[in-house]
């Protein structure tokens, strides 16, 4: 969601994401007015599920963000169909358009990903440091993406080379 948002500010569009977990301490009427951006992304939507105010409230908001030609970006736990949502007209909202189910990255996955943000930041890392990588820190993208930042500033500092060794030494493995 934060990429959607980020890439469609770049674009020149009014974007926001919200994560229910903000929202929910809030009233649902905060929704009101929301269509007014170009791209509205909703994180863990599936918090909202069994709240008749905020699902009502969600059904408002996606009818009037369609109207004004917005989009809306989604992602929760389950899909539209599955998530406990109490109110049919909008898990049928929600379904309308695509619904990809996402899996968690497996272990080569995390280690081309590492590679590949490398190699676009002007670092090489290696396959066998990206596994050794991989293997140690938490297997996450962002957890890896942290890593790789420190990673890149420490290279940079000591202008050395992505190699176990200074992996070990940097991250104190």
């Amino acid at each position: 969601l934060e990429g959607a948002v980020r890439l469609a500010q770049q674009q020149g569009m009014d974007a926001c994401l919200l994560p229910a977990s903000e929202l929910l301490p809030l009233v649902p009427a905060v929704l009101e007015s929301m269509e007014q951006f170009d791209l509205l992304a909703l994180d863990d939507c599936q918090r909202f599920a069994g709240d008749a105010a905020w699902e009502e409230a969600l059904f408002h908001l996606y009818n009037r963000l369609m109207a004004r030609g917005g989009r809306l970006l989604v992602t929760a736990d389950a899909s539209p169909t599955a998530a406990g949502l109490l109110l049919p007209d909008l898990a049928t909202r929600l379904a309308a358009g695509p619904v990809y189910r996402m899996s968690p990255l497996v272990d080569e996955d995390l280690q081309a990903l590492l590679q590949a943000r490398g190699r676009a930041r002007g670092l090489r890392i290696e396959q066998d440091v990206a596994h050794y990588i991989a293997m140690r820190s938490e297997r996450s993208p962002g957890a890896l993406m942290a890593l790789l930042d420190r990673l890149d500033r420490m290279a940079l500092a000591q202008q050395r080379s992505v190699t176990i060794p200074f992996v070990k030494d940097a991250l104190g493995w």
